[in-house]
């Protein structure tokens, strides 16, 4: 069995644009230090990628979703979520070109359809990221009406605070008549009637 003719490596220089000079004897594609970098660069988009599905269920989120997070403190949570995610997505994107960009014999439908989808998917995190702050300010405006409803509540009726006024000064007139029927009438009983019974 003869041995694999001398092969012309298929990398790009740094630069994108020069090929790679070495030849090699095998089956791969590449000199031995390119597919070692080839390996490396394949390492870090699979990673970025699992990355980006480990944070998709709380960084894709539909209306229904977002309408249910009921306190701002929990939309500032969900749209660190989106912005995580978003990261990851710029991530995989950046890994996959910059794999695609010094291996171009890398390049086939798959990283082309999921180069399509992260862009999709990047795409739609702004939007998503609006709507949550939309959301927010409307939970912070419901939140300051109730605020000041239970207010108004708690200072009273204003239709009726001239009667609770003339309530107030009533008072002291109760207080001087209750004073009169329990100490002054029966002191005058015992000064008045008491001396002409004992007679």
């Amino acid at each position: 069995m003869h041995a694999p003719r001398r092969k012309s490596c298929q990398a790009l220089l740094p630069d994108g644009e020069t090929p790679c000079s070495a030849t090699f004897r095998g089956w791969g594609k590449y000199c031995t230090p390119h597919l070692e970098e080839c390996a490396r660069l394949s390492g870090q988009y699979k990673d970025a990628a699992a990355r980006v599905e480990r944070l998709r269920r709380t960084g894709e989120l539909s209306e229904k979703q977002v309408r249910a997070i009921s306190t701002a403190s929990l939309v500032d949570r969900a749209i660190g979520k989106v912005r995580q995610y978003l990261d990851a997505l710029n991530e995989e994107d950046r890994a996959r070109r910059a794999l695609l960009g010094r291996f171009p014999a890398e390049r086939d439908e798959r990283h082309e359809q999921r180069l399509t989808i992260i862009e999709e998917r990047k795409a739609a995190c702004s939007p998503l990221i609006a709507q949550l702050q939309q959301h927010r300010e409307e939970i912070v405006a419901n939140t300051q009406q109730r605020r000041e409803r239970c207010r108004d509540t708690s200072q009273g009726d204003p239709e009726r605070q001239p009667l609770l006024d003339r309530q107030r000064r009533s008072r002291p007139v109760w207080i001087i008549l209750c004073v009169l029927l329990l100490v002054v009438v029966p002191t005058a009983f015992m000064v008045v009637v008491l001396p002409s019974i004992g007679r």
